[in-house]
């Protein structure tokens, strides 16, 4: 009899806590494809060093930048 008993309680908390767990897994799925995107970013910092490079005033103050192109 008291078998009978422990074997309910089971079943019951079983059912509600799947379908709380597969929610939450979800989620955690979408952040991954994120990931890739954030490694392209990193890319274009070599373009930066070819720009400075070539002006070289323009880094140290923006506002030379005008004035060269009249030159």
């Amino acid at each position: 009899m008291p078998d009978y008993n422990r074997e309910e309680p089971k079943p019951e908390i079983a059912p509600p806590a799947s379908p709380e767990v597969e929610p939450p897994k979800e989620p955690e799925i979408r952040p991954e494809p994120s990931a890739p995107e954030i490694q392209p970013g990193p890319q274009p910092v070599p373009e930066i060093p070819d720009l400075p490079s070539e002006p070289g005033p323009i880094p140290d103050s923006p506002t030379e930048v005008p004035p060269p192109n009249p030159l």
